[in-house]
């Protein structure tokens, strides 16, 4: 989970796959593959019966969803997605969590500050950031700057819900991917320059 859009999943196929390399240490994220157990944390899609990790299950920041998710910023500055099983408001969560993860706090994903703080900073802490803006008719019309964002502001956006977890891991996808994002609104906001 180190790379910038950040990957919780990783093969086309599978929408989401829970971290778990053993039972008795369920807090951890271990990102070795041959001790994946798959754990539906996403939404039940009655077509197929997979459980996608994109709209509403996608947790975010200072609110338990209706799946028992949230995100957390630790004190080091890393973010956790996090699940909480009495607050999962899925009827048959019962069925779909193994009794395992069946708990409260349960790690389910892990982002961690040395991996994003280096490919953020190289994209977003040199000279800035500029973005193109097209007008109705998809013309490129104007040129907008910002100001060097580094990781201190970037994880705080994050803790203000400015920045978000944003998740295209879903059924016929054939790239499952997570980013972190923020809306147009917002990065209007951080415009310095225009031309």
């Amino acid at each position: 989970m180190s790379d910038l859009p950040v990957g919780v999943g990783g093969r086309a196929g599978i929408d989401f796959i829970a971290f778990l390399a053993n039972c008795s240490a369920l807090s951890e994220v271990f990102q070795s593959v041959s001790t994946l157990v798959t754990v539906p944390f996403g939404a039940i899609s009655m077509l197929n019966l997979t459980c996608p990790w994109s709209g509403d299950p996608a947790p975010k920041i200072k609110k338990i969803n209706d799946y028992g998710q949230t995100l957390v910023v630790d004190d080091e500055k890393n973010i956790h997605a996090k699940y909480f099983f009495s607050p999962d408001k899925r009827q048959n969560k019962g069925l779909l969590i193994p009794v395992a993860a069946q708990v409260e706090n349960l790690t389910i994903a892990k982002w961690e500050r040395i991996s994003i703080q280096g490919k953020l900073e190289r994209k977003f802490n040199q000279k800035g950031w500029f973005k193109c803006l097209q007008d109705s008719q998809g013309f490129y019309t104007e040129i907008v700057f910002g100001e060097p964002i580094k990781y201190e502001i970037w994880i705080k956006l994050v803790e203000d819900g400015d920045v978000f977890f944003g998740s295209g891991m879903y059924e016929g996808n054939a790239r499952p991917y997570s980013q972190w994002r923020a809306s147009n609104t917002f990065w209007n906001k951080l415009i310095t320059s225009r031309y």
